[in-house]
């Protein structure tokens, strides 16, 4: 897993492009922090990098020109789910079991899939054991 702390100089966008390039992605990033535009931006920037159809390695964040990155950009893109907390302030375990089933299938445009969960530690018990399972 890796997390935005960028080492010898290079920022998060950077790593996922070379680790891409090199075939050694991780299977998940945790980005955290306090700054949520930041987080934000580099959540969305690592994104479209990681569904571009047409990579290229001066961009460090998709092409912009692409399906998947149009669809992407216009949060549309099938291969693409967000997990939020509901109206109380919780993430509860039917939401985790609905993305674990959706994720489980294959993606549909690109070659992986991008799961977002904002606010992880709203997820109750019983939606992080489903999460670990």
């Amino acid at each position: 897993m890796e997390t935005t702390q960028p080492q010898h100089g290079q920022t998060i966008l950077e790593r996922a492009s070379r680790a891409r390039a090199l075939s050694r992605l991780h299977h998940a990033w945790m980005l955290t922090g306090t700054n949520l535009d930041d987080l934000n931006g580099v959540g969305r920037a690592l994104g479209r990098q990681l569904l571009c159809l047409h990579h290229d390695q001066n961009s460090l964040d998709g092409c912009h020109q692409c399906q998947a990155c149009r669809q992407y950009d216009n949060e549309a893109h099938p291969d693409v789910f967000e997990l939020e907390p509901d109206e109380a302030g919780a993430i509860k375990v039917d939401s985790v079991r609905t993305l674990i089933g959706a994720i489980g299938l294959r993606p549909a445009l690109s070659q992986r899939k991008v799961v977002k969960i904002h606010r992880i530690d709203a997820m109750n018990p019983a939606a992080q054991n489903a999460l670990l399972k």
